[in-house]
């Protein structure tokens, strides 16, 4: 069975964890391995506070969009948001080798998820991140 949802938030920090909750419900209702969950909601909370921090520059109040797709073989979410689109090459990979505080978020999402697309538009900037479900 597959199911498709949803939510919208503003950029608010503290609206993360609504939509940690929100997709971890979803998750769990439709069976999903703790890992495969674990793995989306990591690429997701990083996802949504580079939207917030970074897209919209900590402005807060201005919507975002979470579509989460689970079905029989992946698990996907795809982030929306009003913005100028986030081109991926514009941003060197930290190094690994010099320790610093913050700035890995590109890189965890890239780990973690299966497949990851940036696009967008002068509409807005569009995220889709999909974790293939494991047996």
């Amino acid at each position: 069975m597959a199911i498709s949802e949803t939510l919208r938030i503003t950029s608010d920090l503290e609206r993360i964890g609504e939509a940690r909750r929100w997709a971890l419900g979803h998750a769990r209702s439709e069976g999903v391995a703790d890992g495969d969950a674990w793995a989306v909601e990591l690429a997701r909370g990083e996802a949504l506070a580079n939207v917030i921090r970074h897209a919209y520059e900590g402005r807060a109040g201005l919507e975002i969009e979470v579509c989460l797709t689970i079905d029989r073989g992946r698990l996907e979410v795809e982030i929306r948001d009003t913005a100028r689109p986030f081109a991926r090459d514009s941003v060197t990979p930290v190094s690994l080798e010099v320790p610093r505080t913050g700035g890995y978020g590109l890189q965890i999402i890239e780990e973690v998820m299966d497949v990851v697309e940036y696009s967008g538009d002068e509409s807005g900037g569009r995220l889709r991140m999909v974790k293939l479900r494991n047996a």
